[in-house]
């Protein structure tokens, strides 16, 4: 009582409010919940009225692919909510996009709580990619690992009370403060928190994930919404594994021999025959087949040869190794379809996104790479749209009979979405320059083939620079801006 009687320590809420006019706002400091203060990430800011009679209010949940990083604007959300709009004029539609970047399931239980009490008709959950290296994984940065969900949501709990901002404040300053210059660095500060796919950690990041996305949807539940849970799509074809680490047990004599046929298939990969350097990877893997970036080789001479099934299970295989886990591996995958299942079809829909990728035109024989991504799993404007896509049936689905059988219009095509949400080519080259300076640093720097890849993101970048920058381009932009404020 004392300390809310002098103003102590921030607001929990991630929203806040109501203001004189009833409406709520993004909480700047939600983060600082689950991330040192000097490194904590925000929501979008946004402004949340009372909802108008008839209004379909739909919350977004995830990290920052959700969230549509780099630029929000033309994140799937944005895109889903004019997609409703043109195919049901009648009726207004609110997406509200309350994810962020950085953060996993442990966060988004906490955020779909308060959406509860904020009139919400449809959850979309786009999670997965964060659930090792977000707050509370094993490969995370920003706090210590636990194995007990019950201990985690117990620490949610307790540190942002008043009582448990003052104690965390009074052990900082013990330690002689929160480093105040400590600098965001994305990626790379997970560096070295390596999580092998053999690691009895990940039974429990996996058990973990399961309970908190069966909570969210009975959180739903008891806010009378339905809830539309997706799969999530990575790069599999374009994003080599950032970390390979060989199995346990493999002896000196083994490694060496392992080596020796890597290099071997290497030499015939370079010359591009393909099939002699299989020959070679083969038989490395036969030897250890647990090195991440030994399946990509061979997803990749695979699909060089026009041997895309087999390919794709080896680029999927890829990932799933891949020691630093930014992306969502096909268990987690397996468990929101595994979740989607067990709920039933009434309250909970699945919106299979990796499926629709796989099968989509923007996957190369059914292998998503660079057209949809920016780099590991942050989407371009095409896969943003597909995503968008891929969620817009479920939610359509979900939506009350009486707004269903009203006058459908056409769903809007891709042009249509960019000429309604404002694209330009000055924004395609702004976030081409975010992905070239991105993926120059860490971790991505010890992927396999960095340096081509890098030279090709910069050229990409420098491309659009030029094109975006012309007097005719920066009209064109004016005028498309003016028209959509119009």
């Amino acid at each position: 009582a004392g300390l809310r009687w002098s103003g102590y320590g921030y607001p929990r809420a991630f929203f806040l409010g109501p203001d004189t006019s009833g409406a709520y706002r993004s909480n700047d400091q939600f983060g600082w919940r689950f991330f040192p203060r000097p490194l904590a990430r925000r929501p979008q800011p946004f402004l949340l009225p009372d909802k108008a009679p008839g209004t379909i209010r739909i919350f977004v949940f995830g990290g920052s692919a959700a969230m549509g990083i780099p630029d929000p604007a033309f994140g799937f959300g944005r895109i889903l909510e004019v997609m409703l709009r043109e195919r049901y004029p009648g009726t207004r539609f609110e997406v509200i996009n309350t994810a962020m970047t950085a953060i996993n399931s442990h966060v988004a239980l906490e955020i779909a709580r308060e959406c509860e009490s904020h009139g919400a008709d449809l959850f979309v959950v786009y999670m997965g990619n964060n659930e090792v290296t977000g707050p509370y994984g094993p490969g995370t940065a920003f706090q210590q690992w636990s194995r007990r969900l019950a201990m985690v949501r117990a620490s949610i709990w307790v540190k942002p009370t008043l009582v448990g901002q003052l104690l965390h404040d009074i052990m900082e300053a013990c330690r002689g403060g929160e480093d105040a210059g400590t600098a965001w660095r994305g990626m790379e500060m997970c560096l070295r928190n390596r999580v092998a796919a053999d690691s009895p950690e990940l039974a429990q990041v996996y058990e973990n994930f399961r309970q908190n996305l069966i909570d969210i949807c009975g959180t739903a539940r008891r806010a009378g919404a339905t809830v539309v849970l997706s799969t999530v799509a990575v790069n599999l074809r374009d994003f080599p594994p950032l970390a390979s680490v060989h199995r346990s047990d493999l002896s000196p004599a083994e490694l060496g021999r392992w080596e020796t046929l890597c290099r071997a298939g290497e030499a015939w990969e370079s010359g591009r025959d393909f099939r002699k350097a299989m020959e070679q990877y083969e038989a490395a893997a036969a030897i250890d087949d647990r090195f991440a970036e030994l399946q990509f080789r061979l997803g990749r001479c695979l699909a060089a040869t026009g041997r895309f099934s087999e390919a794709r299970a080896r680029f999927v295989s890829a990932c799933d190794l891949d020691a630093l886990r930014f992306r969502a591996d096909s268990r987690i995958n397996g468990i929101i379809r595994e979740v989607a299942a067990g709920r039933g079809t009434d309250d909970v829909q699945l919106a299979d996104a990796e499926q629709a990728f796989a099968n989509g035109d923007l996957a190369a024989a059914g292998i998503p790479g660079g057209e949809a991504f920016l780099d590991h799993v942050h989407l371009t404007f095409d896969g943003n749209y597909w995503l968008a896509r891929a969620v817009l049936d479920r939610v359509a689905e979900a939506l009350p009979g009486a707004v269903r059988s009203r006058r459908v219009g056409d769903i809007p095509s891709r042009a249509k979405c960019t000429k309604l949400l404002a694209l330009t080519r000055w924004d395609e080259f702004q976030m081409a320059a975010w992905a070239a300076r991105s993926t120059s640093r860490a971790p991505f720097t010890g992927q396999l083939d960095h340096a081509a890849r890098k030279d090709a993101a910069y050229a990409r970048m420098e491309d659009l620079g030029r094109v975006a920058s012309t007097p005719e381009a920066l009209q064109e932009a004016i005028r498309t801006y003016e028209a959509a404020l119009a």
